[in-house]
């Protein structure tokens, strides 16, 4: 496998995971989307009328990133500032676990293990992504 075809598989599974979980958050029942979160985050949730809410507005913004990675499998080169903005958000995201950890766990009674192995995951895919990425020519 290429370093080209490695980049655009993983970019395509990032905007892919992203799209199904924003669907979902915007989609699904309060009951599914519990369970999705249980699921994936490890977290315990009470979903009322307000959160749900609050999750749709988040899911929102999952699809346009899920969108975006996959619009940038299509040409990384000419997307490049797309890519290093996922990249950015899933860094962001890193840095949030870890500075939040203890808050995180207490609130959705998730264990500090598992709050680092998703934080040590999603570092990982950031960094993958961000070292397989194209580098920019002179004709892009």
């Amino acid at each position: 496998m290429t370093k080209a075809i490695a980049f655009r598989l993983l970019l395509a599974l990032v905007g892919l995971a992203h799209l199904a979980l924003g669907l979902t958050a915007n989609l699904a029942p309060p009951e599914t989307v519990t369970k999705v979160v249980s699921g994936f985050y490890g977290a315990t949730l009470d979903v009322t009328p307000q959160m749900h809410h609050m999750i749709r507005i988040l899911g929102v913004f999952m699809i346009g990133i899920g969108m975006m990675a996959v619009w940038a499998c299509s040409n990384p080169e000419r997307h490049k500032i797309v890519v290093l903005g996922i990249i950015a958000i899933l860094i962001l995201r890193v840095i949030q676990r870890v500075m939040l950890a203890k808050e995180i766990g207490e609130a959705f009674t998730i264990s500090p293990t598992r709050i680092w192995a998703q934080a040590a995951f999603f570092g990982i895919i950031a960094v993958a992504l961000f070292l397989l990425r194209p580098k920019a020519t002179s004709a892009s």
